[in-house]
């Protein structure tokens, strides 16, 4: 049985959960979700993604920050991050990516573009 690549969803808006869900399960994908920063940090300690869409500004604890605890734990900071944000300007873009975020994904998502995203830092299939 072929494994499937695991994506975990990071988001504090559950209508972007849900979509992001299906339209990752549809092409193929396991889809893992988590409401919060705190929760999906703990959810890739747990379950290993293979990658992390990352939702920038949250409650709490927002993307950037998650984005400094996950590349200071040894346990995880190898698993890519796309930043998964509304906000993509080019200042937004260069501090996830100086954050250690290995791209940046725009909502509302462009459905080619975001297959095209995702299959780079994961083994596509």
């Amino acid at each position: 049985m072929v494994e499937k690549t695991k994506v975990l969803i990071i988001d504090d808006k559950p209508n972007n959960l849900e979509m992001t869900k299906d339209i990752l399960e549809f092409a193929g994908y396991e889809a893992l979700t988590a409401n919060n920063a705190k929760n999906g940090i703990e959810m890739m300690r747990k379950s290993h993604p293979d990658l992390v869409l990352l939702d920038i500004l949250m409650p709490e604890m927002d993307g950037y920050e998650a984005v400094r605890v996950i590349r200071s734990d040894d346990k995880i900071k190898q698993i890519p991050i796309l930043a998964y944000t509304a906000l993509a300007t080019g200042i937004n873009r260069d501090k996830a990516l100086e954050y250690g975020c290995v791209d940046v994904i725009t909502k509302p998502i462009d459905i080619d573009n975001f297959y095209k995203v995702i299959k780079t830092y994961t083994k596509a299939k």
